[in-house]
Formats: C-alpha cells, structure tokens, sequence
C-alpha cells in the first residue's frame, strides 16, 4: 500500500510541478502535492465504501 501510495504521490507531485509557473518547486509545491494525494485517497476510499 505504501508504495502505491508513494508513486501516486510522485505522479502528481509531477503534474503539480508542471502546473507551477517557470516550473519552479517550492515549499507550496509540495504541500500542494500532499493535499492532492489526500482527496484522491479519500475519493478512492469514498467510491469504494459505494461500491460495497
């Protein structure tokens, strides 16, 4: 589980990176990156107690 969560968090620490201006990675990057993998988390979490 901790390294799907790992790459899922890297993946979108890319695609937040990539959205940044001048692509430049800041202390907010990374923050930003973390609350993205947390609602994704949660929103799997979510669709999967619907599923059940």
């Amino acid at each position: 589980m901790a390294t799907i969560l790992t790459a899922v968090y890297l993946i979108i620490l890319r695609v937040v990176r990539d959205a940044e201006p001048n692509k430049q990675v800041t202390r907010k990057t990374f923050v930003k990156a973390v609350f993205a993998t947390i609602g994704m988390f949660l929103f799997v979490m979510g669709a999967q107690s619907l599923r059940s």
